[in-house]
């Protein structure tokens, strides 16, 4: 193994470090693919470096930065970085970081406030080789990063680079702007115990009347964007192959989920949390997921910083591309209160819509907005809607809405769930085909009846109780 420290680095977080980093990186590739950061002053590096790597494993001694003080950079094996005009770490294959921190000294909330309340919008910290290099294992473990502003963006696509067999693994992620950023991804990325965050003040305390990084990241921030070509007359190109997320928790960005013209298949999210997260799935046209599933897990969906107040929709699906039916299956979830509604879908190539065992107990603002505010509304004319074991309620009665408000889908199964305090627990438009109603219950309905529309009376059921059956 080669020892950083043989390479005479000044690591005192004011020497550039950058060249003697870089030989001893290539003398671990060249020789035993390992390198040992151990712990000591911080390593500097500028825009004179950004590394290609390739076969290599570099590891720290695993110390946490817990922000000593209110101040980061100084725990464990840390490497700081100030360059703004290339990402530092350029991916090739079978790479690995263990145990490293990595921070940005210049990502401060003066430095935001003198560059117009903008972060500084720093390369990310993994980025793509030039020409690019096929990207197959990449190791990620217990690694902290303070204050990037991306943290790791593979747009593939572009110059045929392919990432795959990502593996992030019980690691603290502040990013100010957008963690994971993925065009073509032909594995399943795996990603377990991990907190994702916004960016972390440099006094974590703040004193002041200011949060710039905390306001940037909640109103423009994303977990995983999902980018491609899709568009409303063309299915995406290219496709992320999958997510398999378990026990983490994502707070503060704007979106958890993000298809911007991109397809996201084959995922499974597993006890992952959303905490001031104003949308946890944001589908936009021409984007697609296939067999995309939340199982378990709390979701808060607010915004908290300047925008707060502003109503909030948790999933929004619109017109997702042609070509594979869109398919979502949302199962177990615990969603304390929303500041707005639940979901709002459509579209002619969204497929099956699954909620089952939701617990949505308030519905609405927390602020007490104008409302109304429904619970899910679905236009969509090929979908098949089940929603099953639920239970659903508002925020305010007063400001309440539609618990199920279905204006088309092909086939709806709506069985064993209980809405309260809804001016309508169910609205069946026109468009609607198919619809069972089985075993549901409403309580305290302050409409004239529970179940409404246009389509009410194609609905057919049992063993229903309805307050207000009409």
């Amino acid at each position: 193994m080669i020892d950083v420290d043989a390479f005479g680095l000044a690591r005192d977080g004011r020497t550039d470090d950058s060249a003697r980093f870089q030989a001893a990186i290539d003398a671990a590739m060249a020789r035993t693919g390992r390198l040992y950061i151990g712990a000591g002053g911080p390593i500097l590096l500028t825009d004179a470096f950004s590394a290609s790597l390739h076969d290599v494993a570099i590891a720290g001694d695993g110390v946490r930065d817990i922000g000593e003080s209110g101040v980061y950079g100084h725990a464990g094996s840390q490497i700081w970085i100030t360059g703004r005009r290339r990402s530092p770490f350029l991916l090739g294959g079978a790479v690995s970081f263990e145990g490293v921190n990595f921070f940005w000294p210049g990502q401060t909330e003066a430095a935001c406030a003198g560059n117009g309340g903008e972060p500084i919008a720093y390369p990310p910290l993994f980025g793509q080789q030039d020409p690019p290099a096929q990207v197959n294992r990449f190791d990620f473990v217990n690694c902290q990063v303070t204050n990037c502003y991306d943290f790791l963006v593979d747009t593939g696509n572009s110059g045929g680079a392919v990432l795959g067999a990502v593996n992030l693994e019980r690691c603290h992620i502040y990013a100010v702007r957008n963690c994971l950023t993925l065009q073509l991804v032909p594995e399943v990325v795996l990603i377990s115990d991990t907190l994702f965050s916004w960016g972390a003040y440099q006094n974590e305390v703040n004193p002041g009347a200011t949060h710039h990084l905390r306001d940037f990241s909640n109103a423009r921030g994303c977990w995983l964007k999902v980018v491609g070509d899709g568009t409303g007359a063309r299915f995406p190109s290219t496709q992320v192959q999958g997510i398999k997320a378990t026990n983490c928790y994502v707070y503060g960005p704007a979106k958890g989920i993000w298809c911007a013209g991109g397809c996201l298949g084959l995922s499974t999210l597993i006890g992952v949390g959303f905490d001031a997260v104003p949308t946890v799935l944001q589908v936009d046209p021409g984007g697609s997921l296939v067999d995309f599933r939340f199982l378990g897990g709390k979701w808060y969906p607010l915004r908290i910083a300047s925008a707060s107040g502003a109503d909030t929709t948790a999933i929004v699906i619109r017109d997702p591309a042609p070509g594979y039916p869109l398919q979502l299956s949302c199962s177990g979830l615990e969603i304390p209160f929303i500041d707005g509604s639940l979901a709002a879908i459509s579209g002619d190539a969204v497929g099956l819509v699954s909620f089952s065992d939701l617990r949505c107990g308030a519905i609405g603002h927390t602020g007490g907005g104008r409302g109304p505010y429904d619970g899910l509304a679905i236009d969509a004319r090929n979908a098949e809607l089940r929603v099953a074991l639920s239970d659903f309620a508002p925020q305010n009665p007063a400001t309440a809405g539609t618990a199920l408000r279905i204006g088309a889908a092909a086939l709806v199964s709506i069985v064993n769930n209980v809405f309260r305090d809804f001016t309508v627990a169910v609205d069946i438009g026109a468009g609607v085909g198919t619809v069972t109603l089985d075993g549901n219950t409403s309580l305290r309905t302050r409409g004239k009846t529970s179940v409404t529309g246009a389509g009410a009376g194609r609905a057919s059921g049992r063993s229903n109780n309805w307050d207000r059956p009409g």
